[in-house]
């Protein structure tokens, strides 16, 4: 079974994460997906965001949630080690990459989603002739619920890390769909209880040649990584 490569947040470690340029760079490689963060803000649009606030990307003490669609584009963001700004990369723009360079978009729903934020999600990726091309993940039990009971045509994995057990895999067995949680705490029995459920397995986030080894060893679908250029 070949594993499959999804570069976390694009390409992280060459352009700033979550922006049109890491997405570009991620697009440009032999990898299979490219996965990002969406956010719901306040006025109900969605954003390309990973934290709650503004603090570590752009140095301003504000909840990301409390920007709007008209507003975004105006925030500047910059880490000590890019030299260049970067701005907030739109979903639309985001998922034309990559439509544009056939990977498939891994879209991590934060902090909860409302259902007309899901249904929005759902009928642009319709729109755009992407949604039996998406895996959506996402920690929030309700939202996870809700995407299972009414949208099975859309690849869901139950996305978990310090919340991971029994129930969990239990949920997953019983609304039949994947799991993403951390390398750490996967092993050989999770695997192949999901594979003879016929269900997948993704991991996060695995960046060391050790790391990476050891989870294609036990038999992972897909492994998320800030190093998308490994193999």
């Amino acid at each position: 079974m070949s594993c499959k490569i999804i570069g976390h947040r694009g390409s992280p470690k060459v352009e700033l994460e979550n922006t049109y340029e890491s997405f570009l760079v991620a697009a440009n490689l032999d990898i299979f997906g490219i996965e990002t963060d969406f956010t719901e803000l306040n006025d109900k649009s969605l954003l390309i965001f990973h934290d709650d606030t503004l603090t570590r990307l752009a140095g301003i003490e504000k909840n990301v949630r409390e920007l709007t669609k008209d507003n975004f584009k105006d925030v500047i963001l910059k880490l000590e080690n890019f030299e260049k700004e970067y701005h907030i990369c739109d979903i639309i723009s985001y998922l034309e990459i990559c439509k544009k360079f056939e990977k498939t978009p891994v879209i991590d729903l934060k902090w909860g989603f409302s259902e007309q934020s899901v249904e929005y999600m759902v009928n642009l990726l319709k729109e755009m002739e992407m949604l039996e091309k998406t895996i959506v993940i996402c920690y929030t039990k309700e939202t996870v619920y809700y995407i299972a009971e009414n949208h099975k045509d859309l690849k869901l994995q139950y996305l978990v890390g310090s919340l991971f057990s029994e129930e969990v895999v239990n949920d997953c067995l019983r609304l039949n769909i994947g799991i993403d949680l951390r390398h750490d705490l996967v092993t050989k029995e999770l695997v192949d209880l999901f594979h003879e459920h016929n269900l997948e397995v993704n991991c996060w986030t695995v960046d060391n040649d050790e790391d990476i080894q050891r989870v294609k060893d036990l038999g992972v679908d897909y492994i998320t990584t800030n190093y998308p250029n490994k193999k």
